[in-house]
């Protein structure tokens, strides 16, 4: 006789009862706000100024290069710079002012090449006026 009685339902539906109440009146007096995380760690102060690792070790200093390579009178500072630079930045400083020389040169070259297309339009102009002119007095 193991079956279902009312004092076994009863039982089950007070304990039932009991678990629901309770797990409701915990959620409502604790909220799990996960947001609430997030903005405690947003207020965390972070130093805004960076890693600031080796500012002492760079304080004061003005150039990384040595003072004897940049200051000469008589030009052998560019010419011990150009060693301090190496063969291929030198290379490179060669191939910009190639390149330099050949934009300017197509710059003079198109500004010529205009100046002459506009004395051909205007001896062209010239030409027609002067038949022009030279028709209308016959």
């Amino acid at each position: 006789m193991s079956g279902l009685t009312l004092s076994n339902v009863c039982h089950g539906a007070l304990l039932t009862y009991l678990v629901f109440f309770s797990v409701l009146s915990l959620t409502t007096a604790v909220s799990f706000d996960l947001t609430e995380l997030r903005n405690k760690v947003a207020k965390i102060k972070v130093n805004p100024r960076g890693n600031l690792w080796a500012t002492g070790h760079f304080m004061g200093k003005k150039s990384v290069m040595d003072k004897p390579l940049l200051s000469s009178a008589d030009g052998q500072g560019v010419d011990a710079l150009q060693v301090a630079l190496g063969p291929e930045q030198d290379d490179l400083g060669n191939i910009f002012q190639e390149v330099l020389r050949v934009a300017l040169q197509a710059q003079i070259d198109t500004q010529e090449t205009r100046s002459k297309k506009q004395v051909r339009k205007t001896q062209l102009l010239m030409k027609i006026l002067e038949s022009y002119v030279d028709s209308s007095k016959k």
